[in-house]
């Protein structure tokens, strides 16, 4: 799946030009105990592809399994 919006123009300033980082990252899920206790499970977090416009830095984030960037056999819930 191409990153259709690196195909239009950056929603905040405008540019048509952007950076796509050369890995994926995960968004942690925040876990927080009985006690108040905050950690983050990265095991149960969300792969993302981050897209950043060169001009003014706006930052994007897509789901990495769409874009294929992470094939590691996991498939996003859908929810309805």
């Amino acid at each position: 799946m191409a990153l259709d919006a690196m195909r239009s123009p950056c929603p905040h300033c405008g540019s048509t030009v952007f950076y796509k980082a050369p890995d994926p990252y995960v968004l942690a899920k925040v876990v927080q105990d009985e006690v108040g206790n905050i950690s983050f499970k990265g095991s149960a977090g969300i792969p993302v592809v981050v897209v950043a416009c060169d001009a003014c830095g706006h930052i994007q984030l897509f789901s990495a399994v769409k874009t294929g960037d992470w094939n590691i056999g996991v498939e996003l819930p859908v929810v309805t």
